[in-house]
């Protein structure tokens, strides 16, 4: 197995990194109706510990003899997971926990309901386009606005990139969005480019795929009426 953290290729302005993932069940679409949450989920960190954390995550990955952190995959003991019993994998999810809390400086999940979202938003949106993709690009702003408040406080001249990851249905309305909010806002002097990238190749989006599942989980257990105690790696983290 051979994982690196390759930097995305961006000017030479920016300093820490936020890396953004996605969660909408196994649907791959925001939009549909069996949807019941959609999850958005960011972390931040200098670009120096993100290396640092990929180095420490590609041994605990090896000693586990996993490929690629994938929550799906881990939740229903699937691919690497298949036949792990829930000692093992509890062990394991602290172990990833641990390493994640050592690295990012600011993370957040932002979730909604699909339900309210299409019964209260969507039919004001005037193409099935925009409807599709409503709920990532509302999302995604309500992260950026939180990542440019952290911003705010660091150095003079410090920037901050982030790296989505990539996926077909949004990559294009996403780079828009956040290219004109950057403009409006005049988010300028805080972010720097967008890249989108695999979670396989850059690492990091592994550990932000974590929090967007559990964020999303979260949602789903509290629109359930909480019949389940909070999820002992959302705590964790």
């Amino acid at each position: 197995m051979t994982s690196h953290c390759v930097i995305p290729k961006l000017s030479t302005q920016y300093n820490h990194l936020a890396v953004f993932e996605a969660y909408f069940d196994e649907s791959g679409d925001p939009a549909d109706p069996k949807v019941e949450v959609f999850t958005l989920a960011w972390l931040v960190a200098p670009a120096e510990d993100w290396k640092k954390f990929t180095e420490t995550w590609n041994r605990l990955l090896r000693r586990h003899k996993v490929s690629m952190m994938h929550m799906t995959d881990f939740e229903h003991s699937i691919g690497d997971f298949k036949g792990w019993d829930k000692t093992k994998k509890d062990s394991f999810a602290a172990q990833l926990a641990g390493v994640l809390k050592t690295t990012f400086k600011l993370g957040t999940s932002h979730s909604m309901s699909v339900e309210i979202w299409n019964k209260v938003i969507a039919p004001s949106m005037e193409t099935p386009y925009k409807k599709k993709r409503g709920p990532y690009i509302f999302l995604l702003q309500s992260c950026l606005e939180q990542l440019v408040e952290y911003g705010k406080d660091l150095p003079s001249g410090e920037r901050i990139a982030c790296i989505f990851d990539e996926n077909k249905l949004v990559s294009d309305a996403a780079k828009g969005h956040y290219t004109l909010l950057k403009e409006v806002r005049g988010w300028d002097n805080i972010l720097e480019g967008s890249v989108f990238e695999s979670k396989r190749n850059f690492i990091p989006l592994q550990a932000a795929d974590i929090l967007a599942y559990e964020g999303y989980k979260d949602l789903v257990n509290i629109i359930a009426g909480q019949p389940r105690p909070r999820r002992k790696l959302l705590v964790n983290l």
